[in-house]
């Protein structure tokens, strides 16, 4: 599953009667959202990776469904990012960071809960997420969704 010379990230899309958990951060004077993930620990599964990262995020069990979004992004350094995202449930309805987040000294964090109806994919990372999960409304398509962001404008080189 991996791509040479990219940093991989898993997280999770977790839809529940018609919201999105979603991280709010609060850093260097901005206020925004990011969908729950991280990177991939070394000898980490993508799948365990993700499993990981909701659970630190969100603070409840999780538990996770299938692969639904990849993203290959280019970071503003050229660098290049592969997102993996699954769909996930919660355990219980009162999410809460508490994983390595709380005493990063990196702004604040908090697991929200944000209606459909009120997310502005322009203000949560990746937005590209956000947008597929607005335009699906939750009915995920049969083939895992793949987003090339790896080229200004969407073209290749």
């Amino acid at each position: 599953m991996s791509m040479d010379n990219a940093v991989e990230r898993a997280g999770v899309v977790v839809l529940r009667d018609r919201h999105l958990a979603l991280i709010e951060r609060q850093h260097l004077g901005r206020r925004y959202w990011v969908v729950p993930g991280g990177g991939i620990e070394l000898g980490e599964s993508v799948e365990d990776a993700a499993l990981r990262e909701a659970r630190e995020e969100l603070g409840v069990g999780v538990t996770l469904g299938q692969l639904r979004i990849r993203i290959d992004h280019r970071e503003n350094d050229g660098s290049i990012q592969r997102q993996w995202y699954f769909d996930a449930a919660v355990d219980d309805h009162d999410i809460r960071v508490s994983g390595p987040e709380l005493t990063s000294g990196r702004g604040s964090y908090k697991a929200v809960w944000v209606p459909l109806g009120e997310l502005d994919a322009d203000r949560v990372m990746p937005s590209a997420v956000v947008r597929w999960v607005l335009e699906i409304e939750g009915r995920w398509p049969d083939e895992v969704v793949i987003i090339d962001e790896r080229y200004p404008g969407g073209g290749a080189p």
